[in-house]
């Protein structure tokens, strides 16, 4: 009798420790989920905060033909962009530029032909841009970033021309397509950012200075 109640409180002992030992295996496989699911979840950027718009300065230069002339000229423009940030690092940017790109006088032309032309440009661009973040880099106190940008633009032309030696004018309307890349640099200031770079588009390139600010 001793030895049969002994060998079933040995088998209850042994199930007992069978038992904890799956309760204890459950515990540890299910305590890391359980504990992540107790952190408290990080908040999601509002989708407002994305977007920012800016107004930027730049001096521009632009080459032009008329007829068999070929001349060039340099002016101030004026531009508005906003962009939308995919992350820290990306945004994609849409940007409208416009500027009398060349107003020049007494230009000679083909044979005793000299003329007056004032050109404007009025351009829309969608690009791409790439912050690269100096602080990570170089262990900077400032908030510094080198950008480069890639894009597509579409520019409308005026040009005015008016022959001195037949005092007549002429209107023309050029439009032009391709792409346009730039590169920079910037400087955040919390939703305050300063940016200066080159562009390149077309038969115009531009030395920029920018503010734009994070909504």
């Amino acid at each position: 009798m001793s030895r049969a109640t002994s060998q079933r409180t040995s088998s209850r002992r042994a199930g007992s420790r069978r038992r904890a030992g799956v309760v204890a295996a459950f515990v540890l496989a299910v305590a890391p989920w359980a504990a992540r699911a107790a952190e408290p979840t990080p908040p999601k950027t509002p989708l407002g905060s994305r977007f920012y718009g800016g107004v930027d300065v730049a001096s521009i230069h632009y080459n032009d033909t008329y007829g068999d002339v070929a001349f060039g000229g340099s002016s101030i423009g004026l531009g508005l962009y906003t962009g939308y940030r995919v992350n820290d690092k990306l945004s994609i940017e849409l940007a409208y530029d416009e500027t009398t790109a060349i107003d020049k006088h007494d230009v000679p032309g083909s044979g005793v032909t000299v003329f007056n032309v004032e050109t404007e440009l009025h351009t829309v661009s969608v690009s791409a841009v790439r912050q690269l973040f100096l602080r990570d880099l170089f262990n900077l106190p400032r908030d510094w970033r080198v950008y480069g940008m890639l894009g597509v633009f579409g520019t409308n032309l005026d040009r005015t021309v008016t022959n001195l030696n037949l005092s007549t004018q002429a209107s023309q309307q050029e439009k032009n397509t391709g792409v346009l890349a730039g590169t920079g640099m910037l400087y955040h200031l919390g939703r305050l950012e300063l940016r200066g770079g080159l562009r390149f588009w077309g038969e115009a390139h531009d030395i920029d200075l920018a503010a734009q600010f994070r909504f």
